[in-house]
């Protein structure tokens, strides 16, 4: 029977040397780091115009991951000022949202987003 080699380990620092095995620290720098899913979400209000060619985005929030009632108190508070649509995006910038939106409601369709919270303007590639 073989023994398997003991895990090694930074003398310094604990844990293993391989950051993608299970149990290590988080990467807060580099390529891994911007594979971190977001703690908060960006959730979009807005509406269409008649005739769907324009989605305008009119609200922007930040909201922590899985609070579906604070997304709720929002969206009850824009529909009843006007508002029907409104999407929450897993990501953590504003602009990305806005990309998103147009990535995944407008552009299939040759719609424009246009943004009046901080004007971003999507990339239509």
């Amino acid at each position: 029977m073989v023994e398997a080699e003991p895990r090694r380990t930074h003398p310094r620092r604990p844990g293993p040397l391989n950051p993608a095995t299970p149990g290590a620290r988080r990467a807060t720098a580099g390529p891994r780091a911007a594979e971190r899913e977001p703690d908060i979400s960006t959730l979009l209000i807005g509406f269409w115009s008649t005739d769907r060619a324009t989605l305008t985005i009119t609200a922007s929030h930040q909201v922590a991951d899985g609070d579906q009632s604070a997304i709720d108190a929002l969206n009850r508070r824009a529909f009843a000022n006007g508002a029907h649509w409104a999407c929450e995006f897993h990501v953590d910038e504003h602009r990305r949202a806005v990309q998103r939106a147009y990535d995944e409601y407008a552009r299939d369709d040759d719609a424009v987003v246009e943004d009046d919270v901080e004007g971003c303007t999507p990339d239509p590639y």
